[in-house]
């Protein structure tokens, strides 16, 4: 309900995903149909790799946010 709430916002979307975890059919499922959306998904092999990816994938959602919001400034003001 969550995921689905976020998409349906236009919300940015993560999925890490351990590497080498054995998921349930119905969750590689999900996944691969996301993977053909706009998610940021990624593969960790431990929590610090978690870490790392994560903090990169907020920056670059904060970095389009604020682009995204200039521009939209700067073409109200033209």
């Amino acid at each position: 309900a969550e995921y689905e709430s976020a998409r349906r916002a236009g919300a940015n979307r993560y999925v890490f995903i351990r590497d080498g975890a054995q998921l349930p059919q119905d969750v590689e499922k999900f996944i691969r149909r996301q993977q053909k959306g706009e998610i940021v998904y990624r593969y960790f092999a431990n929590t610090a790799e978690l870490k790392t990816h994560l903090h990169k994938s907020l920056r670059v959602s904060v970095v389009r946010s604020s682009r995204h919001t200039l521009i939209s400034r700067r073409e109200r003001y033209q």
